[in-house]
């Protein structure tokens, strides 16, 4: 049980903490080219945050539905003798 809490918290961490990482970093270029091209459009880091929102899920969606689901089905065939003890 303890391996499959340990797999949960890296599953979590990886799907939250890569995709944070990527928008940030594609956020802080979008706001560097701004301020050296003197452009103040605040939709524009949005819109930028959000088209990389969407291709990090479309790249990224099949291997964390994968994971997710081999994770449910570890814990399913734990939960049982869990349950029982």
């Amino acid at each position: 049980m303890a391996a499959i809490i340990h797999q949960a918290l890296v599953v979590m961490m990886l799907f939250s903490i890569v995709p944070m990482a990527i928008i940030a970093i594609s956020g802080s270029v979008v706001s560097l080219l701004q301020a050296v091209t003197q452009v103040q459009e605040q939709a524009l880091v949005h819109l930028v945050r959000l088209v990389t929102l969407a291709l990090l899920l479309v790249w990224f969606g099949e291997f964390a539905f994968r994971e997710i689901e081999r994770l449910f089905v570890a814990v399913v065939r734990v939960g049982p003798t869990v349950v029982s003890r």
